[in-house]
């Protein structure tokens, strides 16, 4: 089995490819979030179905949600782990109040092992790294 140093990395990557525009989930995500009157939404990456019922009639949304999905799993596969390896993996996508715009966003991603050691990481829009939500 790989390092568990390398799972942080996975998580790292993990936060940066969601939070980029490459993810296809901006602005679909933000402008679904904006008529459930929130800005923020959990994501576990574990699950089959990964876009909530809530949100599964927003165009385009679902289909970003499981590309985010599977490249977290590609991400995992190049480091050497399956999804075996985890006991959950969640992203956190967060907008602003008063946002300008449906791209820019916050993205906190967190992985669990088997044995309850949390990995988190959080990026920015401008991919920066900052605190994570998650603790």
């Amino acid at each position: 089995m790989p390092s568990c140093k390398r799972l942080r990395s996975v998580c790292h990557s993990l936060a940066h490819h969601a939070a980029s525009s490459l993810s296809y989930v901006h602005p679909h995500l933000s402008e679904a979030l904006r008529t459930l009157n929130t800005s923020f939404a959990a994501f576990d990456l574990m699950e089959r179905d990964v876009c909530p019922p809530a949100l599964e009639s927003h165009p385009y949304l679902s289909n970003g949600l499981k590309s985010v999905q599977a490249r977290f799993v590609e991400i995992l596969e190049r480091e050497g782990f399956t999804l075996s390896a985890l006991q959950g993996a969640t992203v956190l996508f967060k907008f602003d109040q008063d946002r300008l715009d449906d791209f820019g966003c916050e993205c906190h991603a967190r992985l669990v092992t088997p044995n309850g050691r949390e990995y988190v990481a959080a990026v920015n829009y401008l991919g920066k790294s900052i605190v994570p939500q998650f603790g």
